[in-house]
């Protein structure tokens, strides 16, 4: 049986933060599911992959901003002046990964249109931005890689994109979350062990 210390340094710091992660990866799975697949209810298939990337996108937010007061709070029992460039660190890191994502997070001065901004703050406050499908078949007639189709069999290859509303451009949008998730699972694995090794 564990002693009350020793489960009790075993609860994380960014438990919720965790959570927004794990719910993150959650709605990745079903968009991803989406493009390889072709939709899960009875909707069509943009109009779903439009609702998952949607929640998508709220659940990425909320892991920085979860992050950010977890982080904080976990920092700050010590009182330790030393404490506070770890804030800022935090924050500063925070803020460049906002920046770097601009299609999902862009929020621009007042005034400027529509067009300027990120996903996330169209979704809220401004209107749905479509996620579109192509679909390509590879396969017919001798174009098959070796070893995974015969002859005259087809195979569809389907991609989902949105255009960044900055550009109009179209982005490979599960490509694109992928890489985001993945820079989001580093970032709260190190400052797990940032707060946990300078709490102790």
């Amino acid at each position: 049986m564990r002693d009350a210390g020793e489960s009790k340094k075993q609860i994380s710091p960014l438990r919720e933060t965790q959570r927004k992660l794990a719910e993150a990866k959650f709605f990745f799975a079903l968009l991803k599911r989406v493009e390889d697949a072709g939709p899960i209810t009875k909707e069509q298939l943009d109009d779903e992959a439009t609702y998952f990337l949607s929640a998508l996108v709220g659940a990425t937010y909320s892991v920085l901003q979860y992050l950010k007061k977890e982080g904080k709070r976990a920092l700050r029992p010590r009182r330790d002046p030393k404490l506070a460039l770890h804030e800022d660190s935090l924050e500063k890191e925070i803020a460049a990964i906002n920046q770097q994502n601009g299609l999902l997070y862009d929020e621009p001065a007042r005034g400027r249109d529509s067009r300027g901004r990120g996903l996330r703050h169209l979704y809220v406050h401004h209107k749905m931005v479509d996620a579109q499908h192509h679909e390509r078949t590879i396969g017919t007639l001798g174009s098959a890689p070796l070893g995974r189709l015969r002859l005259g069999e087809g195979e569809t290859v389907r991609s989902l994109y949105v255009a960044d509303p900055r550009t109009v451009s179209p982005v490979q949008i599960v490509r694109f979350m992928e890489q985001h998730l993945r820079e989001l699972e580093q970032l709260v694995v190190r400052w797990e062990h940032e707060t946990r090794s300078l709490s102790e």
